[in-house]
């Protein structure tokens, strides 16, 4: 029977069926344990899937996957996308969750850790959320982070913390509260299988569109993260440190081939002993770096390397702190140009606090740079707002350390506060205009310069504050 056949009430009836229908097909919950349980099936905790055994072609658009904590050996492979509006979530369940706490075979055990021993791969796909729902705690003092709610080991033999199989582009991908820990390689130590990597997502092949990276530790690797056209991913509220010589990597924060439209932005980078974050082959096209903490680090901090046609910027570096442990632990540039590598467009330096760390795109042509803070080194000539400093303006400047960095609180004390007080204000977009704790930067009348806006003489250690999905596009 035709449904224009069909009595208008029928109608109504079907078409809310139907709708009722759709509702459910979006709402499914599977479940993962370390290994699998009774029928295999993923449709409760007595049935639950492994992860090798993880069937993805039943996995749809809105459906939520569950991990129970626990030790799993072998890595997650994210085998299916979501779509817009109905993403896949994959969580590591809590013991608040009603659904999955309600489901068949739960057991209050199933709220803890989620520990692989292999990397979260994605792989030509998107519109996936994969949260290990409890962020990393960086105390002030402390040594490492390794503690959110899902954990990866990457073994000395090499590999991935996060990574992207070649397979096709990837988008609209979402990770929050995830641990990387790498096995601190060395020379002496050397990795296997081509080094140590947090985020490998480098294939200049395939497209990397539109991703967030959330409250991600990443430490004791060669490099922390590998990029290749990404156009649209942020890093945000990570705690990145501790890059080393593992025997095949440069110890990068960042190796970027050509990539566009990026932001980093509220994260703790520290132990860096090398290139930092290092652009090559030209790309750092509207590449924004706001709110960082970037401290005990030699080397460059922010580095372009020139090679036949490479073309950089604009780049905008707003309210960080760069902080070499002293004057002689490197070059330490905030951003370093090598070889006269070129700029396009117009690049912005304010608001920074330069700590032992000189700024040599100061004075650059194409480039705006004041209103920024100096101590160690001399101000740079044609910055009429900015200042030099003496004295100690932090809460803690933590201990020098090798190879794990200690962790330190750079938020502004009570009695130097007032110097720091006259920063230049920039977007109220809610984005440039917040600190890492959610205060609203020119609150009471004045901008601070550096990472934090000064709140108060007491403040928080910092945590991941939850991710605010905005992007900027374009220049101020």
């Amino acid at each position: 029977m035709r449904l224009n056949n069909l009595s208008r009430h029928l109608k109504t009836f079907v078409a809310v069926g139907a709708l009722l229908f759709a509702g459910r097909a979006y709402a499914t919950n599977w479940y993962v344990r370390p290994s699998s349980a009774g029928s295999n099936t993923g449709t409760d905790w007595n049935n639950a899937w492994s992860l090798s055994s993880l069937n993805w072609a039943n996995v749809k658009p809105g459906d939520t996957v569950w991990l129970s904590g626990g030790s799993y050996s072998g890595g997650l492979n994210v085998g299916a996308s979501g779509s817009s509006g109905n993403p896949i979530l994959i969580n590591r369940v809590l013991s608040t969750d009603s659904v999955p706490a309600s489901a068949a075979g739960w057991s209050s055990s199933f709220d803890s850790t989620v520990a692989l021993s292999n990397a979260i791969s994605f792989s030509s796909c998107s519109y996936v959320t994969l949260d290990g729902r409890k962020p990393f705690i960086a105390t002030a003092g402390s040594q490492g982070v390794s503690n959110a709610g899902i954990t990866v080991t990457i073994p000395l033999s090499g590999g991935d913390g996060i990574d992207g199989a070649n397979a096709g582009p990837i988008s609209n991908i979402v990770v929050r509260n995830v641990s990387l820990i790498g096995p601190y390689a060395s020379t002496s130590n050397p990795a296997g299988g081509g080094g140590i990597s947090g985020i490998n997502i480098c294939y200049s092949n395939n497209a990397v569109t539109n991703c967030t990276f959330h409250g991600i530790s990443i430490v004791g690797t060669g490099e922390a993260v590998r990029a290749a056209a990404w156009n649209g991913v942020i890093i945000e509220y990570c705690y990145i440190a501790d890059t080393n010589n593992d025997g095949q990597q440069h110890e990068d924060i960042q190796y970027s081939y050509p990539s566009v439209n990026c932001i980093w932005r509220y994260n703790q980078i520290n132990n860096s002993p090398n290139d930092g974050v290092f652009f090559e082959f030209g790309g750092a096209t509207n590449f924004y770096f706001y709110g960082n903490v970037y401290y005990d680090s030699g080397g460059w901090f922010i580095c372009t390397k020139a090679a036949s046609g490479s073309v950089y910027g604009p780049v905008f570096i707003y309210n960080n702190v760069f902080m070499a442990a002293s004057l002689s632990a490197g070059p330490g540039g905030s951003w370093m140009s090598d070889n006269g590598a070129s700029l396009t467009g117009t690049s912005y330096v304010e608001n920074n606090i330069f700590y032992n760390v000189s700024n040599d795109w100061s004075g650059s042509s194409g480039v705006v740079s004041d209103y920024n803070a100096y101590y160690g080194v001399g101000q740079p000539g044609g910055e009429a707002h900015s200042f030099t400093f003496s004295g100690n303006p932090f809460v803690l400047i933590p201990a020098n350390s090798e190879p794990v960095g200690s962790i330190g609180n750079f938020r502004l004390t009570a009695a130097m506060r007032s110097q720091f007080q006259n920063g230049i204000g920039l977007l109220a977009d809610g984005l440039l205009n917040k600190d890492i704790d959610g205060n609203t930067r020119g609150s009471g009348g004045a901008w601070s310069i550096g990472a934090f806006q000064y709140a108060s003489s007491s403040q928080p250690n910092p945590t991941p504050l939850a991710p605010t999905g905005l992007r900027i596009t374009g220049s101020p």
